[in-house]
């Protein structure tokens, strides 16, 4: 860890002390929590349809949401290992294209990160053979919406339209390469709660012409 981000940490942790679950959580090998936490539960309460995709815990377990706050909100170096690890676990042993759900130039602003591409950075660590390409260029976030929960389902469908737009020079580049183009595309999120983000961000993907296209999460 860096000086720069262990004195970040220390700030943070003084203006926002740890309580007994992230106590514990801290402590905690990240193997432990691949095969503790409770397994995430079916889609069947999503706005929009998902079949591409698959979650990996229950967010509604308290270390689960824990873990996820303390990424998103701080950026702690423990959760973006547990993080990295269980992406690494669910990722396909074949190989793929990872793609962090990307935030818009608002939501970097104001958090100064994507905690997405976080948990993609801790998960090359554990990527000993390389099997999988991160790609922070292919699909960008094109527009800022306000959350979720403050929209009604009909809200909810209509924006997933048009949040993501891919970069056309990335794929071009992509698809000229025999060794990538095989490869599935993997779009990685910390949770998914409606489906709609992730819905707009496939939907980008496949009118852009890539058809192997899937969604992963940390939970649902």
């Amino acid at each position: 860890m860096s000086l720069w981000r262990l004195i970040g940490e220390t700030i943070i942790e003084a203006l926002f002390p740890l309580d007994e679950t992230e106590q514990r959580l801290r402590t905690l090998p990240p193997e432990a929590a691949l095969l503790a936490w409770p397994k995430a539960p079916d889609y069947s309460g999503l706005v929009v349809p998902l079949p591409e995709a698959h979650s990996l815990w229950a967010y509604k377990y308290p270390e689960v949401s824990q873990t996820i706050w303390c990424l998103k909100y701080k950026k702690a170096a423990w959760a973006a290992t547990v993080a990295g690890l269980a992406l690494y676990r669910a990722l396909p042993g074949t190989g793929a294209i990872v793609i962090p759900l990307p935030s818009t130039a608002r939501r970097r602003r104001e958090r100064g990160f994507n905690q997405c591409e976080l948990m993609l950075e801790a998960m090359k660590q554990f990527d000993k053979q390389n099997l999988f390409l991160v790609d922070n260029t292919l699909l960008k976030r094109v527009h800022h919406t306000r959350k979720q929960a403050q929209k009604n389902r009909a809200e909810r469908i209509s924006a997933s339209r048009n949040l993501f737009a891919v970069n056309e020079s990335a794929a071009i580049i992509l698809r000229a390469d025999p060794n990538k183009s095989s490869l599935p595309l993997i779009v990685i999120d910390d949770v998914i709660t409606t489906g709609v983000t992730m819905r707009g961000a496939l939907d980008a993907l496949q009118a852009a012409g890539f058809q192997n296209v899937r969604a992963l999460s940390l939970a649902h």
